[in-house]
């Protein structure tokens, strides 16, 4: 059959259509892959036409099945055991335990939201046995969903090549995993009995609750980054709901609820940042919150929503008016920087670094994505690369403080203190209250020896964050990898406190 002609309107319809229908925005990088996809389904399903599909899609009682052919091929499932390990350390280390000694908890339920092939629930399965070996000391429901139910359908036969198994400690892949030919292992049924695989849209309007009534924790990682900014807010207010007081949510390292949702208190866990639901929350109407309230449903394990109902009446084709085309409905901006930072988390650096200069292209005059830059720059060590950036962002706009803060840490790190202190002090103009100028400004001198000024600086970072209600945190928004106790002010409080007694200790010594 002859390839069809999809043009830039019909995209635009599709992808408007994906977006309403599942959350997810179609990057254009995408955009080739997305037409020759598209070519592949309207032969297949016999439609001469996008306006033809689309109507399938949305009338046919095929069309929620024909939408899930779509987004097997427009979502990644690429994944591995133990993603991002000080995670899984934390989750051991101090989560588990924390819960587990907790008598007012009687349930642990954890939900991995876009499980993708299974690796992150049998992780997490995995953890939990490491902690509490085979009889956990609470009732256990892990629940894993995905829109894609082929990669659910994998996860649940749970074979893996060996490369996506570096992670797991030898015991584990001795005790939980049985050997297969190829090279693959296939996850034990003693571990596969631990999870529930689900079929969910994250875009639905309602979430599953375990029968518990909240979840502990909740994994979504890599997930929002390809939500547009109104849908990540709705998914966060729809996970706030449904998880647990004094749950904690999981994302991935690269994203950031950073002036997107603020209902999460961000809290350290040795040296990991994760979201907690901390304080309680009386029940809202869903007039107030936009969202319902979901209650447990006994008996059931899991509340699940209904699927889609079959229609009563024979599909028939919606009448359309003579030489109509399909509705153009309005998109969402491209947004090249939101694929630089997935590309960052997956340190594809050089791809990353190409789509954030083809956001700052289109973007000249937003100083964040140089700052961004300056960052990624800054980590590879590209130090001359990450000042150009850096006052390009000053050039913009000479009054972002976070601007000559950033640049202070990058001189840091290359060993130019002299140069730090210079713009570390200049953030400080521009914003006193920038707490952790002062704080960086004190671990400076207090390498270079000068004992009572870094006692100096570091107290006033302690005082302008105390006195400062509206504490700055846009460094989060920019990716910063390290330097924590930059990004959340009790971290660096705690930092602050801690290295002024170290000093203090030091100089009655001297004495």
């Amino acid at each position: 059959m002859a390839s069809l002609e999809i043009n830039s309107q019909d995209l635009d319809v599709i992808r408007e259509f994906i977006r309403e229908k599942t959350g997810i925005s179609i990057s254009p990088e995408k955009n080739q892959a997305l037409q020759n996809s598209l070519q592949i389904r309207l032969q297949t399903v016999e439609r001469s036409n996008l306006g033809k599909y689309l109507n399938f899609i949305k009338y046919h009682p095929e069309g929620h099945n024909e939408l899930k052919e779509i987004i097997k091929l427009i979502t990644i499932t690429k994944s591995d055991f133990f993603r991002n390990p000080p995670q899984f350390e934390a989750l051991e280390k101090w989560i588990l335990p924390e819960i587990f000694q907790n008598r007012e908890i009687t349930e642990l339920a954890i939900w991995s939201a876009g499980c993708s092939t299974g690796e992150e629930p049998y992780s997490i399965a995995l953890s939990l046995l490491k902690v509490a070996g085979p009889a956990s000391p609470l009732p256990l429901q892990i629940l894993a969903t995905d829109i894609n139910q082929e990669v659910l359908n994998q996860a649940q036969e749970g074979i893996y090549p060996r490369r996506r198994m570096a992670n797991v400690p030898q015991s584990l892949l001795q005790q939980y995993f049985q050997p297969l030919p190829g090279d693959k292992f296939q996850v034990s049924d003693s571990v596969k009995k631990m999870i529930k695989f689900k079929f969910q849209n994250l875009a639905a309007s309602e979430f599953p609750v375990p029968a518990a009534g909240a979840w502990n924790i909740i994994f979504c990682r890599n997930v929002s980054i390809y939500f547009d900014l109104d849908t990540t807010r709705s998914l966060m207010e729809k996970f706030f709901n449904v998880i647990a007081e004094g749950g904690y949510l999981f994302i991935g390292h690269s994203e950031s609820l950073f002036r997107v949702f603020d209902k999460f208190k961000l809290v350290e866990k040795g040296n990991v940042l994760i979201y907690r639901k901390e304080k309680p929350t009386a029940l809202r109407t869903a007039a107030e919150s936009g969202t319902p309230f979901l209650s447990p449903y006994p008996p059931e394990f899991f509340h699940f929503p209904e699927p889609l109902p079959t229609p009563s009446q024979p599909f028939t084709m919606p009448p359309q008016p003579a030489g109509s085309e399909p509705p153009v409905l309005e998109t969402p901006p491209l947004n090249f920087y939101q694929l630089s930072l997935l590309e960052f988390a997956e340190l594809n650096y050089q791809q990353g670094l190409s789509l954030l200069n083809n956001y700052i292209q289109e973007n000249p005059q937003d100083p964040i994505p140089y700052l961004t830059r300056g960052n990624i720059q800054t980590e590879l060590g590209q130090y001359e690369e990450a000042g150009k950036s850096y006052q390009a962002a000053i050039e913009i706009d000479p009054l972002v403080p976070e601007s000559y803060l950033l640049m202070g840490i990058s001189l840091r790190k290359k060993g130019d203190l002299e140069n730090a202190v210079t713009f570390l002090k200049r953030g400080l103009f521009v914003n006193e209250n920038l707490s952790q100028a002062s704080f960086m400004l004190g671990l400076i001198y207090r390498d270079q020896g000068n004992t009572k000024q870094a006692i100096r600086e570091l107290s006033y970072a302690i005082w302008s964050v105390e006195k400062n209600h509206d504490y700055p945190q846009g460094i989060d928004s920019y990716w910063c990898p390290d330097d924590r106790p930059i990004l959340e002010k009790n971290l660096l409080i705690k930092a602050c406190r801690e290295i002024i007694r170290h000093l203090q200790r030091q100089l009655q010594l001297k004495d």
